[in-house]
């Protein structure tokens, strides 16, 4: 498996967090397993392989041009053989600029996104599929996302309060009281609790569970010394509220938990 980052044009880096490139190579079953990170992306197939995914006990055919919402249950995929997937993760809360608002409703499945975005996103497949190296794809990709981002007449005052406060979160390790971050932008609890489910798709709250949770991801593969030292350094009160998030998120206690799942470590925001 190759996982390979790219960074996008200046204009598209308050939008979109990177775009990335994931190969798998052989004759065999590739199997792994995502889990949340806070952030929606979109995949571009760019081999014959199918991608599948677990959805009712059962595993089910991606499309060639997939939408990832928020992942929070952990969501098992598999290919087999060699295959290739060109990709784009969005910020937190910028993947509305893209998919308009109405994030949340995107949570835990994956879509075809040409059911949402029509000819505009099967046309750049195809010029993706039939352009031969990977910098002009990277360009074309910029091209699209530069061209829908002209659509919108102005940044919205709502993405730029949502890019600090979750910007805080993260400076703050998941320790900030969401009261007292309302307060410091002159709005309601309850009105940033509506900014990030249209926005972001998940609560503050759940945000902010969110990146604890990567944050205690990669201090295990680093090896920290104890689960205390962990539950510490990721903003958790205490060892036995990290273990409950991290058995949400992962259905593992942190001891069971492999963190050589190599797409865990790859993608995590907090690497």
């Amino acid at each position: 498996m190759r996982y390979i980052e790219y960074t996008p044009c200046e204009a598209l880096k308050p939008f979109i967090k990177t775009y990335y490139l994931f190969e798998t190579d052989g004759e065999g079953l590739y199997e792994d397993t995502a889990f949340a990170t806070g952030c929606m992306e979109v995949m571009f197939n760019m081999s014959t392989n199918k991608w599948q995914s677990l959805s009712d006990n059962q595993f089910v055919d991606h499309a060639p041009i997939e939408l990832w919402g928020q992942v929070i249950q952990p969501l098992s995929f598999r290919t087999t053989g060699k295959s290739s997937m060109l990709g784009a993760r969005f910020h937190a809360h910028t993947s509305s600029f893209l998919l308009e608002e109405g994030i949340s409703l995107f949570n835990d499945h994956i879509f075809n996104l040409e059911d949402i975005m029509g000819n505009p996103v099967n046309h750049l497949h195809e010029r993706l599929l039939n352009t031969p190296t990977l910098r002009e794809r990277l360009l074309l990709l910029d091209q699209f996302f530069l061209n829908r981002l002209a659509k919108r007449e102005k940044v919205s005052d709502k993405l730029q309060l949502l890019s600090a406060a979750s910007s805080q979160i993260q400076q703050r390790e998941g320790m900030l009281d969401v009261a007292d971050l309302a307060t410091r932008y002159g709005i309601s609890s309850r009105y940033l609790h509506k900014l990030f489910v249209q926005h972001v798709g998940v609560s503050p709250k759940l945000y902010q569970k969110i990146h604890r949770f990567q944050q205690s991801l990669m201090l295990l593969h680093k090896g920290a010394d104890s689960l205390t030292t962990i539950a510490y350094q990721a903003g958790y009160s205490d060892q036995s509220h990290f273990i409950r998030d991290f058995k949400s998120f992962t259905h593992k206690l942190p001891s069971e938990f492999s963190t050589l799942s190599a797409t865990a470590i790859l993608v995590s925001p907090c690497k």
